[in-house]
């Protein structure tokens, strides 16, 4: 008998959706936790007319500047935002023309590890009017020594905080004169059917059930994160005294990190594959053969509380059925037992786990056609889009 009751516990699901409508991002009326803005047509809400810069701290082909800048703005036009976006690489002349030419009503600054994300920077002038700035923070960076204080001095110097996570917003609010939390999306995988385009029972609809038992884990860092890999480590061990498992580890930036867990594991009959760093489109690729992936959060890791869904974004793009650590914003999005699982920090919590979906080939596709239909309602760029756009009306 699973240790995970099958059903969604009714109390959880209660304190979910308080705490959602908290955040802001459940929808009044209808006890579901869509978007705020879901369902308002193009420019519903937004000032005719108003402008946002987005400035990157990354290259467009590097992640959160990528997701929360270069994906959302496209979305932002659509409901009647004049939005662009500032490559990372752009002087501060450089910057301050495309600015002069565009004039926004606000400036969104991605994190303030670029030089250039100061807020103090486009404040008003003799020379230039100054335009209001958001700080945008997805990571925990308060907790760095060598990043809090320009986080600090950029939130107290800006117009609000766009947080990556409630954990993040909660530290915010101490130095910003507002802060709301939009999760970071992603575009869905082009070809992916959305939710209501396979019909039930078909191949796209079964495929994970037919998946061979392979598990993926995307690993943070097997330097600074080792606690997350003794507990996959260990859970996997359990998982593989009863049933075959082959475990997927992706992230290694050098295979020689993983080659101890690696061979530890085979030498327990364990099958494991250990994959180089790889573009996302690879990653994907290689993801469409898991049936289950594993994100795990060290809570032994204080910069670790900033994190939040990260590598789920793929598994959920991937169509592979989550396992996920109870902490964060996760319990926000998943419903334990309806689109995937939550997993306390013990080896054997993970192990049930990922034993109960393996051993369940059927029930798992159902939570992935669950997770699936969440994953556009509420993690796509242009559910964050609409998340987003909330908060610059408040800004405004």
């Amino acid at each position: 008998m699973p240790i995970f009751a099958r059903d969604p516990d009714a109390a959880a699901d209660r304190a979910q959706q308080r705490e959602l409508a908290r955040l802001g991002m459940l929808t009044p009326g209808n006890g579901s936790a869509a978007l705020p803005g879901a369902g308002l047509p193009p420019g519903a809400g937004s000032l005719p007319g108003a402008g946002v810069m987005f400035c990157p701290y990354q290259p467009i082909t590097s992640g959160s500047s990528r997701l929360r800048a270069w994906q959302v703005a496209p979305h932002l036009r659509k409901l009647g935002w004049r939005a662009a976006v500032i490559p990372a690489g752009c002087s501060l002349e450089e910057r301050r023309a495309r600015i002069a030419r565009f004039q926004p009503d606000l400036l969104v600054l991605l994190r303030t590890l670029h030089p250039l994300n100061d807020p103090t920077l486009y404040a008003p002038s003799p020379d230039v009017p100054g335009t209001p700035c958001l700080i945008d923070i997805d990571d925990a960076d308060y907790t760095h020594p060598d990043r809090k204080p320009a986080l600090d001095a950029g939130l107290a110097a800006s117009a609000g905080a766009i947080c990556g996570s409630r954990n993040v917003a909660r530290y915010c609010q101490q130095h910003a004169p507002f802060a709301r939390v939009v999760w970071t999306g992603c575009e869905p995988t082009p070809g992916n059917p959305a939710p209501g385009n396979a019909t039930p029972g078909s191949a796209t609809e079964a495929h994970n059930a037919n998946r061979d038992p392979i598990v993926a884990w995307g690993a943070t860092s097997f330097t600074r994160y080792n606690h997350e890999a003794d507990l996959v480590e260990e859970a996997i061990a359990q998982v593989a005294q009863q049933r075959p498992v082959t475990l997927h580890i992706y992230g290694a930036r050098k295979k020689r990190y993983a080659a101890p867990m690696a061979e530890r594991l085979r030498a327990a009959g364990t099958g494991v594959r250990v994959f180089p760093l790889l573009s996302y489109d690879k990653f994907l690729k290689n993801l469409r053969r898991a049936a289950v992936g594993l994100q795990v959060i060290s809570p032994e890791h204080a910069y670790a509380e900033g994190k939040s869904f990260g590598k789920v974004l793929a598994y959920l793009d991937a169509d592979s059925a989550v396992v996920a650590s109870n902490a964060v914003d996760h319990p926000l999005f998943f419903t334990h037992g309806r689109n995937g699982l939550l997993a306390d920090p013990t080896p054997d919590s993970w192990a049930h786990a990922i034993a109960q979906l393996l051993d369940d080939p059927a029930d798992r596709s159902r939570m992935v056609s669950e997770a699936r239909q969440d994953f556009h309602n509420r993690l796509t760029a242009q559910a964050a889009a609409k998340q987003l756009d909330k908060a610059l009306r408040k800004a405004l």
